[in-house]
């Protein structure tokens, strides 16, 4: 099993990992400290997907595939994934015919905003508004890992 250079995800009493160049996402049950696995939605992502918190508190993941970003919602194990929404990307950025690279490199817990490498660049797209922001050039990235600081 390969671990990606990710971060991991928390939500209730599990911890959620994406493996295997992203074909699977471990689970580590905090409470009955066991581990499973569940398979990803699309095999085709590689590594261009990462595990996030939906706004409903639910196991997302979110996912590049022909410059578009898919969204799936885990239903648990009987009902599986879910696909919430497809976006496509072209509409909302413009893209280069020679474009090397996409990823969903992070998200920011709490909101519907994903970071997005393209190439070089890292924008961040608000899922619901459609709104993209460039906000580096320095890249590429793997992982983005978004904090705030509090003062005091």
């Amino acid at each position: 099993m390969k671990m990606m250079p990710r971060y991991g995800l928390r939500i209730g009493d599990a911890l959620y990992f994406m493996v295997d160049d992203g074909e699977s996402i471990l689970v580590y049950d905090l409470a009955g400290r066991g581990l499973s696995a569940i398979e990803v939605p699309n095999k085709e992502l590689e590594e261009r997907g990462i595990v996030m918190m939906l706004e409903d508190g639910r196991l997302g993941v979110a996912g590049v595939e022909d410059r578009r970003l898919y969204l799936w919602s885990w239903q648990g194990a009987g009902a599986g994934w879910k696909e919430c929404r497809i976006i496509e990307l072209a509409t909302l950025l413009t893209l280069p015919n020679t474009l090397v690279s996409i990823a969903v490199v992070g998200f920011v817990e709490g909101t519907d905003t994903v970071f997005l490498s393209i190439d070089a660049d890292i924008f961040t797209l608000k899922i619901k508004s459609g709104l993209v922001k460039k906000v580096d050039e320095n890249g590429p990235y793997s992982v983005v890992i978004p904090y705030t600081y509090m003062k005091g």
